[in-house]
């Protein structure tokens, strides 16, 4: 007997004990019992009142989840088996929801019906912008789409807050000594799991932060050099000024330029970091010296080992600032890690191999999670779904 008909069999079966069949339904469950011998004969048991008292008192101490496993290969199994041996292995499972449901009937309560576990539907809506910025001194504040427009001020740099600029630093044109002391002082820009946020910082350049991301940065940019310092991912417009390069610092890398956009993705639990070129020039650095300079659409990865060149579409790798997740024959795991950062949800692998699979396109980015999850099954050997809190990725058999 297939699932499907042993679902089927029991709503008719707990319809007849409400008397609620309707005409087709009963052609149907007489279609069942005249080609199902102990069928009919287990309806005439169950219908019996002293069997429900009976089976009732089991079912208090019978616990579906932890038995399905079992009943489904009985069910699925086809074997013919005489009603006797059905009730003395299973009778808990098969007959038990029969029997509660006549007694809530009796009661005029609504029936119970136990069913084999459901699937979890994966449900994660999109993250939003976001984050926490903290002062020179210490201080927090939390910004949000609900900020109303505001001007904060650490030492003598006014910081505006507004729902259409995100931050703008403006550093106030008083005392060259005022200015310069606040390129001492440091803000830190925090964006955790499901966020994203943009600022513009006192130079004029301009930065999204991508989720759980860190940019540590001065107030003023003053010396020969402007520098920031980064964990996560970020897509950099830098402000040109050929006399103060631009440099962002991170764990594995340096990354300068005098003017350009590019975006660089350096995460701690990744295995490299990455510098995607969209227009001008940039110096990337790794920690042992090593020194390469990117054209617009080249790529830079850096590991312990070194730094690899690689032609990209760069404008696609950083496409995340808008309304999608672009991917160049990337690896599930980068795909994956992006999704999981963005929509605050854990993925787990069935396979390790499965981490070796690739994806090229646009996933949407602002809609619910499944839309991506789609994509990406259409397009790989891949299924998802739910395991407990976490979304568990397995192979497809095709």
């Amino acid at each position: 007997m297939k699932k499907s008909e042993y679902i089927e069999i029991k709503k008719l079966l707990l319809l007849h004990l409400k008397s609620k069949l309707s005409e087709e339904d009963k052609q149907h469950l007489d279609n069942y019992l005249s080609k199902n011998k102990p069928l009919k004969a287990f309806l005439k048991k169950v219908e019996r009142k002293e069997f429900i008292s009976q089976q009732y008192k089991l079912y208090k101490q019978f616990s579906a989840k932890d038995d399905w496993a079992n009943v489904k290969k009985f069910i699925v199994s086809g074997k013919k088996r005489s009603i006797p041996l059905l009730i003395t292995k299973w009778a808990a499972i098969l007959i038990i929801p029969l029997a509660v449901a006549t007694v809530f009937y009796m009661q005029k309560k609504e029936a119970v019906v136990d069913s084999p576990p459901a699937e979890t539907k994966i449900d994660f809506q999109p993250g939003k912008s976001e984050a926490i910025l903290i002062l020179s001194g210490g201080k927090e504040f939390i910004l949000g789409q609900n900020n109303n427009d505001t001007t904060l001020r650490d030492a003598n740099t006014n910081i505006s807050i507004s729902k259409s600029k995100r931050i703008e630093y403006l550093p106030r044109k008083t005392a060259k000594t005022v200015s310069a002391s606040a390129e001492t002082l440091m803000n830190t820009l925090k964006v955790e799991r499901g966020r994203e946020y943009d600022l513009t910082l006192a130079d004029g350049t301009k930065v999204w932060l991508n989720s759980e991301t860190e940019l540590k940065f001065p107030l003023s940019f003053n010396g020969k050099n402007r520098e920031v310092y980064l964990k996560g991912e970020a897509y950099f417009q830098v402000a040109k000024n050929t006399q103060a390069p631009f440099i962002v610092h991170s764990n594995l890398m340096n990354v300068e330029v005098t003017g350009t956009s590019f975006n660089v993705m350096t995460y701690e639990n990744e295995k490299d970091a990455r510098v995607s070129l969209v227009e001008g020039q940039v110096i990337v650095r790794d920690q042992k010296g090593l020194e390469i300079t990117l054209s617009p659409d080249q790529q830079a990865i850096v590991d312990n080992k070194g730094i690899l060149i690689k032609e990209v579409n760069a404008s696609l790798i950083a496409e995340w600032r808008n309304n999608s997740f672009g991917f160049e024959y990337e690896k599930l795991t980068t795909v994956v890690n992006k999704l999981s950062r963005w929509y605050n949800v854990d993925f787990v692998y069935a396979d390790e191999d499965i981490k070796e699979s690739h994806f090229s396109g646009k996933l949407p980015k602002y809609k619910n999670i499944t839309e991506a999850l789609d994509l990406l099954e259409l397009t790989t050997n891949i299924k998802f779904k739910m395991a407990d809190d976490k979304i568990l990725i397995k192979k497809e058999n095709r």
